[in-house]
């Protein structure tokens, strides 16, 4: 068994086509705002050219979001699910990020699934080379595993019940909710008729862009290459997003490889343990950042060949999957759409 470093970080730029506005006395010509923040460990950038300043509003909004749905937060409405067998939720982003998960689990056949978190909670107990080497209760497991164990109620229009089949089973939305809140403030900017503004929010790319007509914002994001024994980047991709959403897979970890698969530190429930994969990256495009964000961890699960035909079944989604082949080198599958807004720049 052979163990490989993994160094896939993802950089993210914005180039604005038209440039930044000069600076002008009169007030009522657009301005640029731009900032940086961070709460509960999450970072998050924003700019966008306006008349008026919704900082305030914006990490406001923030705030609110990342606090509903952190694990961090011991009354975040994940949180509150995980403590007992029934919940009852009133918050209509709570309701429609959870539905949106467990919709995404079937859809993946759960490549995605939001019941994951006693698998990733190992990491608690034991490093990643001791999970390796750990045999685990498949049993146990498999009867508190899996977005079925799940359901969500709406008793007389009024009450949201969230039901779950044992108090074992534990949910994380941390595979979907970072995207979401992209999509929020991107809706907050929009209607507002800010019509240029780039959002990025996390550790791995979560990046939402809108442009005015002929304008141009990119995502310039570093290529991964490997030299068979550690994969780092050396290339730029140029994504233009033409107000679509993107999101990355999970970046800067460890892989052990054995054969031709990577041991990642993804959790897969089937087979239930740590993923087997040929996928080093996969960038995923489409209209919802939320969905990018599942997408992005659904297809690395998947592998290569499973993760094509999935693509070329959802032609809504568009993406770059970076591979290791039979020979240890790095290829790559693109969908259609994305051969014409992206390129590599020297």
């Amino acid at each position: 068994m052979k163990k490989i470093n993994l160094y896939l970080f993802a950089l993210l730029s914005i180039f604005i086509a038209c440039g930044s506005p000069k600076n002008n006395q009169n007030d009522s010509k657009p301005k640029q705002f731009k900032w940086t923040n961070e709460i509960l460990g999450i970072p998050y950038k924003i700019s966008y050219t306006g008349k008026e300043d919704y900082q305030s509003q914006i990490d406001s909004l923030t705030n609110h979001l990342i606090h509903l749905f952190s694990e961090k937060n011991p009354s975040s409405v994940v949180s509150s699910i995980n403590k007992q067998k029934t919940t009852e939720i009133e918050d209509k982003d709570a309701l429609f990020v959870l539905q949106s998960a467990l919709s995404v689990c079937e859809e993946t056949n759960h490549a995605f699934d939001p019941t994951v978190k006693p698998l990733y909670d190992l990491f608690n107990e034991y490093s990643y080379d001791d999970l390796l080497k750990k045999t685990l209760d498949t049993n146990y497991y498999h009867s508190i595993l899996g977005c079925e164990k799940v359901t969500v109620s709406n008793i007389n229009n009024s009450k949201i019940i969230v039901e779950k089949s044992t108090n074992d089973v534990k949910l994380t939305l941390g595979g979907i909710y970072k995207g979401y809140v992209v999509d929020k403030i991107a809706q907050f900017l929009n209607t507002k008729k800010v019509n240029n503004f780039y959002v990025e929010l996390g550790k791995t790319p979560h990046v939402k862009c809108s442009g005015e007509m002929n304008h141009s914002w990119n995502v310039v994001i570093k290529e991964p290459k490997t030299d068979s024994s550690v994969i780092y980047h050396t290339e730029k991709m140029v994504i233009d997003l033409k107000n679509k959403g993107l999101a990355c897979s999970d970046v800067n970890t460890q892989a052990y490889k054995i054969e031709d698969k990577l041991i990642t530190p993804y959790f897969s429930i089937s087979p239930i343990g740590l993923a087997q994969t040929d996928l080093v990256n996969a960038i995923i495009i489409a209209d919802q950042t939320m969905l990018c964000d599942a997408y992005a961890t659904a297809i690395v699960i998947m592998g290569k060949d499973k993760a094509i035909e999935y693509l070329q079944k959802h032609p809504e989604i568009e993406a770059i999957i970076t591979y290791l082949d039979e020979n240890n080198e790095l290829k790559k599958y693109t969908t259609a759409g994305v051969e014409q807004i992206y390129h590599l720049v020297e």
